[in-house]
C-alpha cells in the first residue's frame, strides 16, 4: 500500500504536524479502540443495553432460528440474515468461544474501523468526535449492525472491486440493512458518472435531498409494505415508534443546511455526498416516521468527515455547535438530573 494515499490534511491538530504514517494512525486507532472496550459503559445505562441483553438470551438459552425455520430458498436465508445465526452460533456453541469475547471484538472491530477511517482521513485527533453516545450504542449493543458497518467500512477503505463484492456479499445475509448502505453509495456513483461527463461546476444538493426523501419514505410509510411483499417477519415489528422528535432532530438538519452553503468542491467527493443523503433522510424522517438515531449512528464517522471539510469558519462553527450537543446527549445518556 502507498503511505502516500495515506497521508491527510489535519483540521483538529495543534501542533502544526501535516502528514500522518499509517502507523501512527493505527496506534491511535488501536489505543482508543483498547480504552473505549475497557470502560464499563452498561454499568452507566439502567437497565443494562436492552439490544445486547437480547442477544445473550437469544445465542445461550433459546433455540436458534435455523433449526426450525423452513428455507425455501435463496430469499429466505437473505431476509432471516441467516449467516448472523449460523456463524454466532458456531463459534459460540461448536467451538465454545465465551460470548463475551465474540460481542467484544466486535465492539473492538467497530470503534477501530470508525476511528481508524476518520483519523486516516482527517487527523490523529478527529476520533475525538467519535466518542459520542450514538457509538456507545452502536457498538456495545447492536453488534449486527455493527458488524456489518465495519466489513463494509473496511472494503470502502481497501477500495478494491473484489473485496467490495465478498464483504456485500458476506453482509447482506448478515444485516439486510446492507442494502439501504449500498444503495446510497451505488446512487452517489452513478450520478459521479453523470457529472464526470459534464464539464458544468454541478452541486448536487437539492438532487441529494431527493435521494433522502425517497429512502426516508421507503424505510418509513413504505417499510411494512416492502416487508409484507417479501414475506418478512419484521412487518409489524419495525414499523411504529421508530422516529425521534424535533428536538434530537434539529441539530442534524442544521448540519444539512450547512452543507448546502459548502461549494460545489464539497460535493466531489463521495462521503461528503453520502452524510448529505443521511442528514437529509433524517430531516425527512420527522414526517416519515423512519429511524434516525441508528442512520446518525451507522454513519457517525461519514458526518464527522464531512464537518470537517466544511469552509473554515463553518467548520469551527460546527464543531462548537456539535461538542455543546454531544455534552447535551451525555448528560441525557448517563441520566445526569439538571435536566430531568
Amino acid at each position: 500500500m502507498n503511505e502516500n494515499s495515506l497521508i491527510s490534511e489535519n483540521p483538529l491538530d495543534k501542533d502544526g504536524l501535516k502528514t500522518y504514517s499509517i502507523y501512527i494512525v493505527l496506534f491511535v486507532s488501536i489505543v482508543y479502540s483498547a480504552v473505549m472496550i475497557l470502560i464499563p459503559w452498561e454499568s452507566f445505562q439502567i437497565g443494562g443495553f436492552v439490544d445486547k441483553k437480547e442477544y445473550y438470551s437469544y445465542f445461550i438459552y433459546e433455540k436458534n432460528i435455523l433449526t426450525y425455520r423452513n428455507f425455501d430458498g435463496l430469499s429466505d436465508y437473505l431476509k432471516h440474515e441467516a449467516l448472523w445465526h449460523y456463524v454466532i452460533d458456531l463459534l459460540i456453541h461448536y467451538f465454545k468461544i465465551n460470548i463475551d469475547y465474540i460481542f467484544n471484538f466486535i465492539s473492538f472491530f467497530c470503534v477501530f474501523i470508525f476511528s481508524f477511517f476518520l483519523v486516516k482521513n482527517k487527523g490523529y485527533l478527529s476520533f475525538i468526535l467519535l466518542t459520542n453516545p450514538l457509538l456507545i450504542d452502536l457498538a456495545f449493543s447492536q453488534f449486527r449492525l455493527a458488524l456489518v458497518l465495519s466489513i463494509l467500512l473496511t472494503a470502502y477503505l481497501f477500495n478494491k472491486k473484489v473485496v467490495t463484492f465478498f464483504a456485500l456479499l458476506i453482509c447482506v445475509f448478515i444485516h439486510t440493512a446492507t442494502l439501504l448502505f449500498f444503495g446510497i453509495f451505488f446512487i452517489i456513483f452513478l450520478y459521479r458518472l453523470f457529472i464526470n461527463k459534464s464539464n458544468r461546476k454541478r452541486k448536487p444538493f437539492v438532487l441529494l435531498l431527493f435521494v433522502g426523501l425517497f429512502v426516508s419514505l421507503a424505510i418509513g410509510p413504505g417499510l411494512e409494505i416492502i416487508l409484507s411483499f417479501f414475506g418478512d417477519r419484521r412487518a409489524v415489528v419495525y414499523v411504529g415508534d421508530a422516529s425521534s422528535g424535533i428536538k434530537y432532530t434539529l441539530f442534524w438538519i442544521g448540519l444539512l443546511f450547512l452543507c448546502a452553503l459548502q461549494d460545489h468542491n464539497f460535493y466531489r467527493n463521495n462521503v461528503n455526498c453520502y452524510a448529505v443523503i443521511i442528514l437529509s433522510i433524517c430531516m425527512f424522517n420527522l414526517f416519515t416516521g423512519g429511524y434516525t438515531s441508528r442512520l446518525i449512528a451507522a454513519s457517525l464517522p461519514m458526518i464527522m468527515y464531512a464537518i470537517l471539510g466544511f469552509k473554515q469558519n463553518l467548520r469551527y462553527m460546527s464543531m462548537i455547535l456539535y461538542l455543546f450537543y454531544v455534552s447535551l446527549q451525555w448528560i441525557y445518556w448517563l441520566n445526569v438530573p439538571i435536566i430531568r
